[in-house]
């Protein structure tokens, strides 16, 4: 279900460590659920998941309190001076930007060349200050923004889809680029 390879973790506590933990403190982190786990069988055969409401987690405040968000930096809907791109809609332009920046070229695949380059430079600035790609080569920190990002933007269009975003697409993925990182 994972796509991991079956021989990738020969033993059941490395694969425990490696991907079960990181992603029950990664999901209890950032969203309202969390789950405890444990192996059935020796040696484990199976997983067995405990999934409960996490009554700590606080919903951040860009998805609370939308409208005090990046005021001076988006102009109002009636100011737009392009159409609005939906990536869930055929007819839509896809991939039909072009950038100065071959970074941001390279990034906005992420995000299906939905925003301008003027946005997509915020979302790298939003992605430098939270650390992503720090650390590693230019070829490999583009690589890791652009998955970062598309993960992201994964995020907001299931929220678009299932009618929990209450604001403007780029602005909800502005708040969900800027927070993602803030407990870590």
């Amino acid at each position: 279900m994972l796509g991991i390879d079956i021989n990738a973790y020969p033993e059941y506590k490395e694969f425990a460590r490696t991907v079960l933990k990181k992603s029950q403190n990664n999901l209890k982190q950032c969203t309202d659920i969390e789950f405890d786990f444990h192996a059935v069988g020796r040696p484990a055969r199976a997983v067995y998941f405990e999934i409960r409401s996490n009554i700590d987690y606080e919903l951040p405040k860009f998805l609370t309190d939308s409208k005090e968000e990046l005021p001076k930096l988006l102009p109002a809907a009636d100011e737009a001076s392009e159409p609005v791109f939906n990536p869930l809609d055929p007819a839509s332009p896809d991939m039909q930007r072009t950038y100065v920046n071959e970074v941001i070229d390279f990034i906005a695949g992420a995000c299906k060349y939905e925003f301008d380059e003027h946005q997509m430079q915020l979302l790298l600035n939003f992605m430098a200050d939270a650390g992503i790609g720090s650390g590693l080569s230019i070829e490999d920190q583009k690589q890791a923004k652009y998955d970062y990002l598309h993960s992201c933007y994964s995020i907001l269009n299931f929220n678009d889809k299932a009618g929990n975003i209450k604001t403007d697409r780029f602005r909800y993925l502005c708040g969900i680029v800027k927070n993602s990182h803030k407990n870590k």
